[in-house]
């Protein structure tokens, strides 16, 4: 054991710190559930999250995939200075590009559709999360195996949202206030965060040639196609529920998708820290042993979900009506297993070989194969949340056996068995 902690202690102490990061944002949304479920009500409750959940496809958009490319690129070139000067510099300005198409593109598609003034300021205000997304320099300190000072940071910064949100929305007429109020405790983490980047680790923003912005998004596409896969396959049930089933279905899903995400998160995080880690040190008996234990990690958090689900449902929305989603956990669930082993797969084994080709072939396949089926549900008309989590299950499988087959035939079934 303290030899396994000696050769990986850089990636255990970052999943601590990752984990802590991405803990938070998972819980406090969680802990936040019932107090604005009370005030709020679940029609307006599911509306938020609804448009959050549009907020969310254009945050895919301007990350552009640099979670993945700038933080592969920051971790070969980190003994560079003026490397990282340049990648850090160019990923910054590309997303702040990209945040204002997105911007420009969501206030027209609200004048042009007429959505009423009240959604419309709604809608604009949860996508401000796109621009302090895009000041926060996570994939720096990703690339670089620092997350000590990201992690302090992010967290004080999502606590000071929740704060502000308790103490300022106090009934239905407030719920206005919610994603503004989201927006400035993230913003104010992603100043200091630059700040700590720019002080502690001599990174420089600088100006950069318009060259320099364009490899960054040639790097990055690849990955957004990625992003985009599985954010159409995560969100696109909620979008299917809000457009179909309504509001409240809407709340009962998202309540469902939270816990599983609390425990995916883990997981999730396990693939980041790893990351930079197979870039530099690609051998085929390590990844085996580094995908193989985050695998066991996620069959061990299933079973927990599985045996104590009904409890974690109680504990966390007070309500003893909301059980019956306990069904669609233990659905949803199968999902950890499945994503996990084909992300691992996916960025330890073709990425890390250069196939990022075939990996975006697997993303483009696996989200046809969601299409088809939400397709096959509408025609059936057998629209249903259980029938939504099984298409999106089986679809995520679609693209584990392609992925195992594209490394048997590319002679890397080596890193898997």
């Amino acid at each position: 054991m303290i030899k396994i902690y000696i050769e990986y202690k850089t990636q255990i102490n970052n999943f601590l710190y990752l984990s802590i990061v991405y803990g938070v944002n998972i819980f406090l949304p969680l802990v936040l559930f019932p107090f604005l479920l009370h005030r709020l009500g679940e029609g307006l409750y599911g509306k938020i999250i609804f448009a959050q959940t549009i907020a969310n496809y254009f945050l895919v958009f301007t990350n552009f995939g640099f979670n993945i490319s700038s933080t592969k690129s920051i971790s070969l070139n980190k003994d560079n200075q003026e490397k990282t000067n340049i990648i850090f510099s160019s990923t910054i300005y590309a997303k702040l590009i990209l945040f204002f198409i997105s911007l420009l593109i969501t206030i027209l598609f609200c004048i042009i559709s007429g959505i009423n003034q009240n959604d419309m300021v709604l809608y604009i205000a949860s996508l401000f999360i796109c621009f302090s997304d895009a000041l926060l320099p996570i994939w720096f300190f990703q690339g670089i195996e620092k997350m000590k000072y990201i992690t302090i940071v992010n967290v004080l910064s999502r606590i000071l949202g929740a704060i502000f949100i308790i103490l300022i929305v106090r009934n239905e007429y407030d719920y206005i206030f919610i994603p503004f109020l989201y927006f400035i405790g993230n913003l104010v983490g992603s100043i200091i965060s630059l700040y700590i980047a720019i002080k502690k680790e001599n990174v420089r923003l600088i100006f950069v040639e318009k060259k320099n912005i364009i490899e960054r998004i040639k790097e990055g596409y690849v990955f957004l196609f990625s992003d985009f896969s599985s954010i159409i396959k995560d969100k696109g049930n909620i979008t299917i529920i809000g457009m179909f089933l309504g509001m409240s279905y809407v709340t009962y899903y998202d309540l469902a998708e939270k816990i599983i995400w609390a425990f995916r998160s883990i997981l999730y995080n396990m693939n980041v820290v790893f990351f930079p880690y197979v870039v530099k040190n690609n051998i085929k008996g390590k990844v085996r042993k580094i995908i193989w234990a985050i695998f066991l990690c996620s069959c061990f958090l299933y079973a927990i979900l599985y045996l104590f689900s009904d409890k974690i449902i109680y504990f966390i929305s007070r309500d003893e009506n909301m059980l019956f989603i306990n069904s669609f956990i233990h659905l949803m669930g199968i999902y950890l297993f499945l994503a996990t082993f084909s992300s691992c797969i996916g960025q330890f084994v073709l990425i890390t070989n250069n196939l990022e080709k075939l990996y975006l072939k697997s993303l483009l396949i696996t989200s046809i194969s969601y299409f088809f089926l939400i397709l096959f549900l509408y025609i059936t008309k057998i629209f249903s949340i259980e029938s939504l989590i099984i298409a999106y299950n089986a679809s995520v499988l679609v693209e584990l056996i392609y992925r195992i087959y594209v490394c048997k035939n590319k002679n890397l079934i080596g890193y898997i068995i």
